[in-house]
């Protein structure tokens, strides 16, 4: 199973999304138990962080279908995404995170989220 990773400009700099299909354990956190049942998830990473790992610094992850449906509502349409609020630098403003859920709704087609 593939992953699939975007880069967007963030509030202070590159955060990078990763999609992993349903199943597919974090590759930065293997030992993470993934229960078939469990769906798609996108972490976040900074990218100016890049020794922690491959991807940047990690940030959060979220359920890929939980991103979509408060897309979906309209309630994420004219906001950005908030990964951490104790770190103003870990933002996502409207327009990039319009594109990750554009980018999120076309890998739905290809893969069961």
């Amino acid at each position: 199973m593939s992953i699939y990773k975007m880069d967007v400009l963030g509030h202070s700099g590159p955060i990078r999304a990763v999609f992993l299909p349903k199943g597919v354990p974090p590759p930065n956190n293997p030992d993470m138990a993934m229960d078939k049942d469990v769906g798609a998830l996108v972490e976040f990473y900074d990218l100016r962080y890049a020794r922690f790992t491959p991807d940047g610094q990690f940030i959060t992850r979220y359920f890929a279908k939980t991103l979509l449906e408060s897309w979906s509502s309209g309630a994420t349409k004219f906001r950005g995404l908030n990964l951490n609020c104790g770190v103003p630098d870990w933002s996502i403003g409207p327009k990039p995170y319009s594109l990750i859920l554009l980018w999120l709704e076309y890998l739905n087609s290809l893969h069961s989220l």
